[in-house]
């Protein structure tokens, strides 16, 4: 039986439930993690008050957007990191970075388990639990959604007898980053149907969209940007600029039927304004250089194939 465990906590239903549930159901003292890494509703200090009164034995909140700009999000825009060669890649980026943290605070505070959130059908609970066992294999992860098969109106039920205090979200399930915000569920479940303008968020519907110009200045060093409007500044806040200026010109927003590892076929909606890679940078570093050779750049793609499909 695990002593203790390192649960990954947004604060929502499902970890709010688990943290409460891992207590009840396996005696278990339970560590949370909360770490920002660029969502927009983010509050650390309310959620860790929220863990506090859940039970938990410690709480730990952490930004962690520099860390995710500088050594995820430049290796992408090098990369021109592409899902399925579609959408940029968002969501799967974070999650080494935060298997990563998972790891090292599990080791600090001595704990046997690590435990997230994930349900049984998408990519995460893969890229989580590979990533969590490449660090140290001798951790074990539990994934109680999944594992217990948990559905949502039996969370309600568990949270409501518990007094766990849950914030109902839209009808949208919806994962968000500095570099991405995906959307699934409800009406986006019939592909024959238009995205409804309920499900934007970062960008600006079509019918909505002002008919001015919007222009914007970008200064590149080694391929990663590092000015914005003649302003230099670290790499997270100049995505998070874009975000809000290519979002609000109503750019950066795709429909897309994926393939998930699992075997599953997904309709997914992504926003995306702050992607780099959008904003007219040579797709290959040096590609506008009369000197760039043409087997440069096909090196180049082969290796942007390989690194998008890991």
């Amino acid at each position: 039986m695990y002593k203790r465990g390192l649960l990954l906590y947004s604060g929502g239903l499902d970890t709010s439930v688990i943290l409460k549930m891992l207590q009840d159901k396996l005696g278990m003292e339970v560590v949370t993690l909360t770490l920002d890494v660029g969502q927009e509703e983010n509050d650390l200090a309310a959620i860790a008050e929220k863990a506090w009164k859940l039970g938990a034995s410690d709480v730990i909140t952490k930004n962690v957007k520099n860390e995710f700009a500088n050594g995820y999000i430049s290796r992408e825009i090098m990369a021109d990191g592409m899902y399925d060669g579609v959408y940029p890649l968002s969501t799967s980026i974070a999650r080494p970075l935060m298997s990563l943290e998972a790891v090292s605070a599990a080791d600090t505070h001595d704990c046997d388990v690590i435990v997230h959130g994930c349900t049984g059908k998408g990519n995460d609970q893969v890229r989580f639990e590979v990533s969590i066992r490449a660090l140290n294999p001798d951790l074990n992860v539990i994934a109680p959604v999944r594992d217990w098969g948990l559905n949502r109106d039996q969370e309600m039920e568990y949270a409501s007898k518990n007094g766990i205090p849950v914030k109902l979200g839209g009808k949208y399930s919806t994962d968000e980053n500095l570099w991405g915000r995906s959307v699934e569920g409800s009406d986006l479940e019939d592909p024959r149907k238009a995205i409804p303008a309920d499900a934007y968020a970062w960008v600006t519907p079509p019918d909505h969209v002002p008919h001015e110009t919007t222009e914007f200045t970008l200064q590149f060093s080694g391929g990663i940007p590092v000015e914005i409007n003649g302003v230099r500044k670290p790499l997270a806040r100049i995505v998070a600029d874009l975000n809000e200026i290519a979002g609000r010109a109503g750019y950066g927003a795709i429909d897309h039927l994926e393939d998930r590892v699992t075997g599953i076929k997904s309709r997914e909606f992504y926003e995306w304004p702050g992607c780099i890679r959008n904003h007219k940078r040579p797709q290959v570093p040096g590609a506008d250089d009369a000197e760039q050779g043409g087997d440069s750049i096909q090196i180049h793609s082969g290796i942007k194939v390989d690194h998008n499909d890991l």
